[in-house]
């Protein structure tokens, strides 16, 4: 029974459930609207469908052979809930690829010597389409978290 606290003159139980319903679906709808365009911008600087981006980047990196390190920038202003650094959720091996926020140029040093003989890049994920690129052309890291 839907919303059965609320007396039946003021509000009909079934027209808001009816109203509820179709609500969710526009939302979930509008939600998948947005994620077919990844070029769509939240205001803050990030794209909405980050993920989408990391799968890209993540298929590229499951193409190349040997072990990776991935050093990821953010913007200042990045949008939190668009997370690039975590451990996967699948039970396949990842040995050989490592994520890492950027620390500044002196702490990624000493991760790239730590984790010596990896391939190391970089990928800003807060650009409309973020691409990985070798850490010997990046532009001078700033510690970005």
């Amino acid at each position: 029974m839907c919303l059965a606290a609320v007396p039946y003159g003021l509000i009909s139980k079934r027209n808001f459930c009816y109203s509820f319903l179709a609500f969710s679906m526009i939302s979930f709808a509008l939600r998948q609207f947005l994620c077919a365009y990844p070029l769509v911008r939240d205001g803050v600087g990030t794209t909405r469908c980050g993920q989408l981006n990391r799968a890209r980047i993540l298929a590229q990196l499951d193409a190349t052979p040997g072990e990776q390190l991935v050093i990821v920038r953010y913007e200042p202003r990045h949008d939190t809930d668009w997370e690039w650094v975590y451990s996967e959720g699948d039970n396949r091996p990842v040995k050989s690829r490592l994520w890492a926020r950027d620390m500044g140029t002196a702490q990624n040093e000493e991760l790239i010597e730590y984790f010596k003989g990896r391939r190391v890049r970089v990928v800003d994920t807060d650009e409309d389409t973020p691409q990985l690129v070798p850490y010997e052309e990046r532009p001078e890291s700033v510690g970005r978290n």
